[in-house]
């Protein structure tokens, strides 16, 4: 067992006794320098029996500001990805640096192996627990992508997603004082569940709850937001149900422009053309293969990250935190009806003893349910309300990089398929003196001379597509014959009414 804590945190000074020799010290000194009689001023050089009147408290004196003992927070977790082994495994394992401050503090190995099973146990008993419905936990990413198995792709994406989410745990100052996470962190290869919590309604009971409509919120915010998320959550699932039928049918699609491409080449034994004999099969057969790989891409750089971001929980957190405000409402017509029974008794002629220090217990417990409750509800409220600003963030961070790297995936996708296609544009242009294929839509390409070899310049390029044969005129020249047609014809009427 080694300590990761750094040099100068290996005392960890963010304890409280950490600042006991420090507090006693200054308590000293401000005893020293206190005056020596009522109204006289510290380090003052006038005399006791001064003629000076002594200065008394009073409602206007300003005290000194208080300056925290230290603004670092007093739990730390930072976690590295080192490396992934998914030798002949199902579930990979994750090899992980952590550096930690924790009060206590705790040491463990500096290689911490976990399975992504191990992994997953944590936030779904996290996510089922009553201390962490004032957070959002985040879902833990899938322990396999559209890439495939043992890629370098599925490798570099699985390792930037279980960082990403290492990172949210670990900058979630309710999480990491969890002590499941401690235990996480801390324990050695085979992690499970050590901490028991009572769990909140679930199932048909919470299920039966939420048919209820939602009981009345006074924060704006977190009322306004849950719909709008609920939207955002249920759009994304619609998104990705579709893009995932629309991957399977661009599958579909590449295999049969594989069998196409097989059984051209199966044919070319009875072609007399020698390009359109050689490549015409062969390049079918590579657009199937393109079209393939393009399709895998498209499902590991949009689908994915749609799943992923309908996997989170905040719709849960919210619903809890409903629940919350439901118990927290009955709390107070508990209190409310027992407050009222107490005042009858009170009001009323012959007073039961028994029966009135029951009143009073019961509206003392009542009283304290809904301080306790009114407590939770403003904690869950607050800190909710910045986890929403964060989920925000969030999200719109990971849709933008998903999109962003689908069009890249696309653009090179069809980049390649050009460049295939353009060489094959040779045997398909020189088939016969006519331009053959070529030639369909095209009206202003003459027949090809004898001995004249064809263009081989890019249709794709500067030029734009020459598929049509009709040269492109540039928009600035084109704006210029038009203002000069017009002003011809404007000095012909102008001769003519002359």
């Amino acid at each position: 067992m080694t300590s990761l804590f750094p040099p100068s945190l290996e005392q960890n000074p963010f304890r409280d006794d950490a600042f006991a020799g420090q507090d006693s010290a200054a308590q000293g000194d401000s005893a020293a320098e206190q005056p020596a009689g009522p109204g006289r001023p510290a380090n003052s050089d006038l005399p006791v029996d001064s003629d000076l009147p002594a200065k008394s408290p009073s409602s206007d004196h300003v005290p000194d500001p208080v300056i925290p003992k230290s603004t670092t927070p007093r739990y730390y977790l930072n976690t590295r990805i080192t490396t992934i082994e998914r030798a002949a495994r199902k579930d990979p394992i994750l090899r992980f640096d952590a550096q930690a401050i924790f009060l206590p503090p705790k040491t463990w190995p500096a290689d911490s192996p976990r399975q992504t099973s191990q992994t997953t146990a944590l936030p779904s008993l996290e996510t089922s627990a009553a201390p962490t419905t004032k957070c959002i936990v985040p879902a833990v990413p899938p322990s396999l992508t559209a890439a495939g198995a043992g890629t370098e792709e599925d490798e570099r994406r699985m390792r930037a997603n279980f960082q990403t989410w290492l990172d949210r745990v670990c900058t979630n100052q309710i999480l990491i004082k969890d002590d499941e996470v401690m235990y996480f962190i801390e324990s050695d290869f085979g992690y499970s569940p050590v901490v028991s919590k009572s769990k909140p309604t679930t199932g048909l009971g919470r299920r039966a709850k939420k048919q209820f409509a939602p009981p009345p919120d006074e924060c704006i915010e977190l009322a306004k937001a849950r719909p709008v998320i609920k939207q955002f959550y249920l759009a994304l699932l619609e998104n990705a149900t579709r893009l995932e039928k629309t991957i399977k049918t661009r599958r579909h699609l590449s295999l049969a422009e594989g069998e196409l491409g097989s059984k051209l080449a199966a044919l070319s034994s009875i072609e007399r053309h020698p390009g359109m004999k050689k490549h015409l099969g062969k390049v079918l057969q590579t657009v199937g293969d393109l079209h393939s790989a393009q399709t895998t891409g498209e499902a590991a750089t949009l689908a994915d990250p749609l799943n992923y971001a309908a996997a989170d929980s905040f719709i849960e957190t919210l619903t809890t935190r409903h629940f919350i405000l439901k118990e927290f409402l009955s709390a107070q017509q508990t209190a409310r009806s027992r407050s009222n029974t107490a005042m009858r008794l009170k009001a009323s002629t012959s007073i039961n003893p028994h029966k009135a220090e029951d009143a009073l217990v019961s509206l003392e417990e009542a009283k304290a349910a809904e301080a306790a409750l009114q407590a939770k509800v403003n904690r869950v409220t607050d800190q909710l309300m910045l986890e929403t600003h964060q989920y925000k963030q969030t999200s719109g961070k990971l849709l933008k990089t998903a999109l962003k790297d689908y069009a890249k995936r696309q653009i090179e996708g069809e980049r390649r398929v050009l460049s295939i296609l353009e060489n094959l544009r040779p045997d398909i242009r020189g088939i016969d003196s006519s331009g053959g294929l070529g030639r369909l839509g095209r009206e202003h390409i003459g027949p090809r001379e004898r001995g004249k070899s064809l263009s081989m310049a890019q249709s794709q390029g500067p030029q734009g597509d020459a598929w049509s044969g009709i040269p492109r005129v540039p928009l600035d020249q084109g704006e210029e014959q038009e203002e000069c047609m017009v002003d011809a014809k404007w000095a012909a009427s102008l001769l003519s009414t002359t």
